[in-house]
Order: structure tokens, then sequence, then C-alpha cells
């Protein structure tokens, strides 16, 4: 089921790179003690499903709480806003076992900020070895933005 919600999540996750996760990975880091699965269930009273609505994977380590991915139930994501009550229940926990710093990662900034988060500019630097897929896509690029001028 877990595996599943995070598959909901990269389906539609277009604004940063998300990519498919063996389904193997979430029973792994159960096993692993540094790190945690948290999960949200919505209660039936509230009309909630028997299964959870979303979950986080988070990694903790001298002091530092770090959810690194989540799921999220589609169904239930705007009518309960799951999401919003996913990271309350994340600081929640980082609370609850002693952890000094929070970090949640990218995206979603004026969810987070809600609750206090603040930004923190970050730069990554990459080199590639092979160069053909950015020319390509320069070029493609290009050719369309001089198709646009023409058209005018």
């Amino acid at each position: 089921r877990l595996h599943d919600l995070y598959q909901q999540l990269a389906s539609r996750k277009l604004r940063l790179n998300v990519f498919g996760l063996p389904e193997t990975l979430l029973p792994a880091l159960i096993d692993t003690p540094v790190w945690e699965l948290g999960c949200l269930w919505l209660e039936e009273e509230a009309g909630g499903p028997d299964y959870p609505v979303a979950f986080w994977a988070a990694h903790k380590h001298s002091g530092q709480y770090s959810p690194l991915f989540c799921g999220l139930d589609d169904a239930w994501l705007h009518s309960h806003e799951t999401y919003r009550a996913m990271l309350l229940q994340i600081m929640r926990r980082a609370r609850s076992i002693g952890m000094q710093t929070l970090h949640l990662g990218m995206d979603a900034e004026l969810e987070k900020r809600r609750f206090g988060a603040e930004t923190v500019p970050t730069c990554i630097y990459a080199q590639a070895r092979d160069h053909y897929a950015g020319a390509l896509l320069r070029e493609i690029v290009a050719e369309v933005a001089t198709r646009a001028v023409a058209a005018k």
C-alpha cells in the first residue's frame, strides 16, 4: 500500500524530478535503525478508510530528522488536506524523539512556511561527461523559438 501511495505522488509530481522506487526499499528501511516510516490514517468516524492515506520515510541522525520521500492518496489529498496533516505529524514526531533540526526538503514552500519553516538557499553543481543530450535540447529550444518569431 505504501509503495502505491508513493507511485501516486511520483506520477503527478512534475516540479521535481521524482523517480520510481523499488518495491523492496520500504521493507529494507524498516529493518534499518536510522530510518523510520510514519503513516497517516484518517479516523473512521471522519469517513476515513481502513488503510493509511499518507506516509513518509525519514532519516534520523545526530539530532536531525530528514523526511526523504513520502506518498499521498490522491482520493483524500484535497478533501482532508492530508499533506498538511502529514507535515504536522512529521513535526510532532521529530519533536517527540528529541530532534533539534527538521529538514523538510524542497517544494511546497508555502505549506511548510505555514508551520514556521525557513527557506535555505541551496546550490547543486553537476558535471556531465556527455553533453550530447544538452546540446540537442538547446537545438530544439532554438528551433521552436525561431519558428515562434517567424510566425509573428
